[in-house]
């Protein structure tokens, strides 16, 4: 594994030649909430904080250009709701000459997946097992939590609507910033 991503690692400066694209999924939750808080002098912080909640699973790709794809599903990720999410939100967004970089998901390695981010004329590359530090939106799914988090939502619906907006706010600079903090040189 450390030769695995010692190899990455001097791989990314030919990588960061072209148009990156970092996917990955994530869930949130109405169970969540931040782990610190201030209280006055002498008092207890105290937050309500559900032990369950509904949750919801994220499927997103962000490009170093500011494109990106995002797809809600009700249910975990499965092969069939990757490769829609492949035909519907990123095959549509990816250029020739992308390189897509993600993990090593046994749901991302489907043949078909890949086929079909390859017919689109861009690359996939996967990334080593456990090394989240190689892909951009790992910070990009913190960031989206961290504002979820602030608002302290306990319905699923709403929380999903808050985090398409969040989604819509992300700019060039951001995915740039997150690229360059995984070691790309964009």
């Amino acid at each position: 594994m450390v030769a695995e991503r010692a190899a990455f690692f001097e791989e990314q400066p030919a990588l960061s030649e072209h148009k990156l694209v970092f996917l990955d999924e994530s869930a949130i939750s109405t169970n969540l909430h931040h782990a610190y808080g201030r209280a006055p002098a002498g008092q207890r912080v105290t937050l309500y904080a559900p032990t369950y909640g509904a949750r919801r699973t994220l499927v997103g790709a962000i490009s170093t250009d500011g494109r990106t794809a995002l797809a809600v599903l009700d249910d975990g990720l499965r092969i069939s709701s990757f490769q829609d999410f492949i035909r519907d939100h990123l095959a549509p967004m990816l250029h020739p000459g992308d390189v897509v970089i993600m993990d090593n998901l046994r749901v991302h390695k489907n043949p078909d997946a890949v086929a079909a981010i390859q017919a689109t004329g861009a690359t996939v590359v996967f990334q080593p097992r456990y090394s989240p530090e190689f892909n951009a939106i790992e910070h990009c799914w913190s960031w989206l939590k961290h504002h979820l988090r602030s608002l302290g939502c306990r319905a699923i619906d709403p929380l999903v609507s808050y985090a398409e907006q969040l989604w819509r706010k992300i700019t060039p600079e951001l995915c740039q910033s997150w690229a360059k903090g995984c070691g790309y040189a964009v």
